[in-house]
């Protein structure tokens, strides 16, 4: 699936509206923009299925026994970071997790989550570095170029042509990534850590 969006799409859009050139072209911006994040959110949501999943198991199986993970890892703090982490990507769990007995036993749900938040974080990267955001910017420059000066034809009054201008920079993989972020280098490797050769299991 292509997660670009391309201008001839916006276009198509925008030409069931009739509006002042000014007016097409903010819209333009806007259109663009809802086209993309109406791609990317659902597969940023089904990406984390299985993090969440597995962060919702480490948890259960922990059962507040925080001693039980930092025997296995002796990260400061992260007991408590994980669970905040939880609270912003809740997940409800349909099978009951039994309470690890001890660190060995809890072991493989840590290094399962590890491996599964490294696996999105690396896919994830991937997804967003490969989307081709030359339509969208094309878009961003020619509105920053041209709304004010059409705007101004259309009133004839540069004080209302400033009104209502916002300037749009270039959008990035970074502004993405913020927007939609990996999960923290502190629960897995480096998003641009690549995959093992053959590394087609599930997350």
């Amino acid at each position: 699936m292509s997660y670009g969006v391309e201008g001839q799409e916006v276009r198509k859009i925008l030409a069931q509206f009739d509006a002042p050139a000014f007016v097409r072209r903010a819209r333009a911006v806007e259109v663009a923009d809802e086209l993309l994040h109406a791609r990317l959110a659902p597969a940023y949501a089904e990406g984390l299925e299985m993090p969440r999943l597995r962060l919702a198991q480490l948890l259960a199986a922990l059962a507040h026994q925080d001693a039980l993970l930092e025997a296995i890892v002796p990260q400061p703090g992260l007991v408590p970071r994980l669970r905040a982490w939880a609270e912003l990507h809740p997940v409800r769990l349909r099978v009951r997790v039994a309470p690890a007995s001890d660190s060995p036993t809890l072991a493989p749900r840590w290094q399962r989550l590890v491996e599964s938040v490294g696996r999105f974080n690396r896919r994830w990267h991937r997804l967003l570095s490969g989307i081709d955001l030359a339509d969208i910017n094309h878009l961003r420059a020619e509105y920053n170029r041209w709304y004010e000066i059409e705007k101004e034809a259309a009133t004839h009054s540069p004080e209302l042509a400033r009104q209502g201008f916002e300037y749009r920079p270039p959008l990035t993989v970074a502004d993405l990534l913020r927007h939609y972020p990996v999960w923290p280098d502190w629960i897995a490797p480096s998003p641009t850590t690549p995959d093992p050769p053959g590394d087609g299991t599930p997350a």
